[in-house]
């Protein structure tokens, strides 16, 4: 069986829940820290899943947020085929800096699938209303979207699955 092997760049701004949502679908949060996880720089983790019979491995690259290292984040879009980003839903100001992060997407990331993350959905204190959701995906195209929590990990094994899946139809047209 054919194993296929994708490469995720994951952006957003810092304490969105990056660091989170990747430790969650790799499986690496047995029990939740409410003080979370502090990245410096670029962290890569991989897990092996399987879809309709198919094999893919996922390695996520998650680089922080912080503006020291945007720079480095550039050559992580050019080597992805799916890019993540990530904002907060109870924090409307992560989602207003998306428009800066898709500007380098679009500058650095070249043909490549792209997932918009709203996370922390079981806080239940929404910022960011639906409809505005819906426009920025729409301005940027073909954009997927999906609601997650990474604490109690609703959702997130499948936006992640779903954006491999959408990658091999990509590069399989």
């Amino acid at each position: 069986m054919q194993e296929f092997k994708y490469t995720l760049a994951m952006v957003g701004e810092v304490g969105v829940g990056k660091s989170s949502l990747m430790m969650r679908f790799v499986g690496e949060i047995k029990v939740w820290d409410e003080a979370g996880f502090d990245l410096i720089g670029i962290d890569e983790k991989s897990k092996a899943i399987e879809v309709e019979g198919e094999k893919y491995q996922i390695t996520i690259r998650d680089t922080g947020g912080q503006e020291r290292y945007r720079n480095m984040t550039a050559l992580h879009y050019r080597k992805a085929q799916g890019i993540v980003l990530v904002f907060d839903i109870s924090q409307k100001s992560s989602f207003d800096q998306l428009h800066r992060w898709m500007g380098d997407v679009e500058n650095y990331s070249g043909n490549c699938i792209k997932l918009l993350i709203g996370n922390k959905i079981d806080l239940n204190k929404r910022q960011v209303k639906k409809s505005e959701i819906e426009d920025f995906t729409n301005e940027y195209r073909n954009m997927l979207y999906r609601e997650v929590s990474a604490k109690t990990g609703t959702g997130v094994d499948e936006a992640f699955t779903l954006l491999a899946t959408e990658i091999k139809k990509h590069f399989d047209s």
